[in-house]
């Protein structure tokens, strides 16, 4: 199992360890959190690799001290998720400014080309779209990012902690670009999802990582968030012990979710994908021809073992 170490960075309050507190299902601990003092680490088990994160505190006096030990703090690192809160405007330059700092440090230890995900965070339900000029502000922050970064890898998120599947999709596709063969997974999702002339398709972990996803280009990004908030929500209340091989869940009036489990190993995997209301629901050949389809998956998934 490869080790992979992840930093959190951000200023203060920008939402990091809540964040992390996420990834690991612990949500009765995020209302009394307070900011993190110095350096705070977590390990996650997932896609066959162990992740150490790194949760760097962000008050100012902490700031420094990563600059001035940056050997310390960022060496051996293999992605950096970046952490902004798109609710506190009046904090981008100081953490423009702080990246800045950053990248430098990174450039110091001869590292310049480690990857940034930016999580754009507190996007929240009641602050997309309602909130005036939030939208143009997280705009010129994106493009404020790429003037910095430049040729850096570097991907945007936009995410919030109500909406988990935001934090989880950031999460698990900064790890699958160290996936080798990670392409069949997508190439899979797609020729199932065509086979049952489905708009989406998303493979996933019964903790909630996303191994895979694909949608057709005419998809609909509220449909789409939805349809992957509830396989994700589906996948982690299943049970190796209880699990059936194929539920139907509803999205609205006009579509389901078609859920097909199997597993790999001691692991409990799921396969969703997008149909007509009702369209699976009396069709038990259809049911089994998606089954069949799914557990094709399972060898795929060694190469995360």
């Amino acid at each position: 199992m490869k080790d992979l170490k992840f930093l959190f960075i951000g200023l203060a309050n920008a939402g990091k360890t809540s964040i992390l507190r996420t990834l690991d299902n612990n949500f009765e601990m995020i209302p009394t959190l307070t900011p993190t003092a110095g350096v705070e680490y977590k390990t996650f088990k997932v896609m066959g690799f162990t992740v150490s994160a790194w949760d760097l505190g962000g008050q100012q006096k902490y700031r420094k001290k990563y600059l001035q030990e940056n050997e310390r703090y960022f060496q051996e690192t293999a992605a950096v998720f970046y952490v902004v809160d798109t609710q506190a405007k009046e904090e981008f330059k100081e953490a423009l400014a702080y990246l800045e700092s950053v990248r430098g440090a990174f450039k110091d230890l001869k590292q310049e080309n480690i990857p940034f995900t930016f999580m754009l965070h507190k996007y929240d339900p009641h602050v997309r779209g309602k909130v005036e000029g939030i939208e143009n502000d997280v705009a010129g922050l994106k493009a404020s990012i790429d003037k910095i970064l430049g040729n850096i890898p570097h991907t945007f998120f936009e995410t919030s902690i109500y909406e988990t599947h935001s934090v989880y999709q950031a999460f698990s596709e900064t790890i699958l670009t160290y996936v080798p063969n990670r392409d069949i997974i997508g190439s899979k999702l797609r020729e199932i999802a065509q086979d049952f002339d489905s708009k989406m398709s998303i493979l996933l972990d019964s903790a909630g990582y996303i191994y895979g996803q694909w949608h057709s280009k005419d998809a609909q990004l509220l449909e789409l968030s939805k349809f992957i908030r509830i396989a994700q929500e589906f996948a982690k209340l299943t049970s190796k012990q209880t699990y059936a091989e194929f539920t139907l869940l509803t999205l609205d009036d006009i579509s389901d979710v078609a859920a097909s489990l199997f597993l790999v190993g001691d692991e409990l995997f799921l396969v969703s994908m997008l149909v007509p209301h009702a369209w699976f629901m009396q069709d038990v050949k259809m049911q089994d021809m998606f089954t069949k389809k799914a557990r094709e998956f399972a060898k795929i998934l060694k190469i995360f073992q």
